[in-house]
């Protein structure tokens, strides 16, 4: 049987964890997945206002994720939030 997916907030999320660690943020209602450097967003779904702060939350470049202000995909390149 698989485990349950944990879900956390981005202020919880594990200190110290292996790579390949996964679970849901709730902040912003992605999948991360924990890369060893720091998280990469596989699947996002937020606004403008609470999609992941990439400085203070150590996201990936390549995270994505579904913007609904935008109503567009949008993808992290290690500067800035583009739309895909």
């Amino acid at each position: 049987m698989w485990p349950r997916i944990k879900k956390w907030r981005t202020s919880s999320r594990p200190f110290k964890c292996r790579q390949g660690t996964i679970g849901l943020n709730i902040d912003f209602s992605g999948v991360e997945l924990y890369t060893g450097n720091g998280w990469l967003v596989i699947l996002g779904y937020w606004n403008t206002n609470n999609r992941p702060t990439v400085y203070d939350q150590n996201i990936e470049p390549g995270s994505i994720g579904f913007n609904t202000d935008l109503n567009q995909m949008e993808y992290w390149t290690g500067k800035e939030w583009q739309i895909r």
